[in-house]
């Protein structure tokens, strides 16, 4: 059994120029803090489960969790400081998953996502621009080792179509108002992704990290002593020496 915990501060990113006048605060849209734990569970050599918990704060940022409120009631502008977001709230992510190893070369997987949508009903006009209202999440995958380096992987995640009914969510009147009635959102998804990967041994990628797998020697020019042969060279030369004296000795 393994157990993990993960910690993400707040990441501050460069502002978006050609959105100032959309995200609050003249651009700026940080990564929101998040932090979340987790649990793996090896049930036979072939099979491993897992589960995990996360939680996304995403009321911290501006311009997604600030409410649209201060802009229907002209107290803001879209892009001001502290202006108007989307209303979004915190929210918290449960992920389940399995992998099973069903041979030397196929490894399945399979994986199921909850989390409760973060946009209030309220909130429901302005985030026709990112009506991520969706809930439930599959997913399924599958790797095929090919070879004794390649492998294919194909995966396919489907969001079960969910719907956030406004609530008070285009305010009467005309300006500021917009008429009233209610805007709905709507979501499903369907994703399917194919990668190809490529291994390299490690045996091989240290060898060549210390030099090539083998050595040639080489003598400089202009060398006389046999310290840069080879060792056969260097044997032969010491038997021809060995020759040479024992023929002034007999002399």
């Amino acid at each position: 059994m393994t157990l993990g915990a993960t910690y993400q501060s707040k990441t501050s990113m460069s502002k978006f120029d050609k959105y100032k006048g959309l995200f609050a605060n003249q651009g700026e849209f940080d990564i929101p803090e998040n932090y979340g734990a987790g649990i793996a569970w090896k049930a036979s050599p072939a099979l491993t489960i897992a589960s995990d918990v996360v939680r996304i704060n995403y009321g911290d940022i501006p311009a997604v969790g600030n409410p649209v409120d201060c802009l229907f009631a002209g107290a803001c502008q879209l892009g001001s400081t502290n202006g108007a977001g989307f209303g979004w709230r915190n929210t918290t992510v449960y992920k389940f998953g399995i992998t099973y190893e069903l041979n030397p070369s196929v490894t399945l997987r399979a994986g199921y996502v909850k989390l409760d949508q973060p946009i209030p009903q309220s909130q429901t006009f302005f985030n026709i621009l990112a009506p991520g209202v969706v809930e439930d999440h599959l997913t399924l995958g599958a790797t095929w080792k090919m070879g004794s380096n390649g492998e294919l992987t194909v995966m396919y995640m489907h969001a079960f179509e969910n719907t956030v009914s406004g609530q008070g969510s285009i305010p009467p009147g005309a300006p500021p108002g917009f008429g009233g009635g209610e805007a709905n959102l709507r979501m499903s998804q369907n994703s399917l992704g194919v990668a190809y990967g490529w291994k390299y041994s490690r045996a091989g990628a240290v060898g060549w990290a210390n030099g090539p797998p083998y050595a040639i020697v080489r003598r400089s020019p202009g060398s006389t002593g046999s310290a840069g042969a080879s060792p056969r060279r260097r044997s032969t030369s010491a038997r021809r020496a060995s020759r040479r004296t024992a023929a002034r000795r007999q002399a």
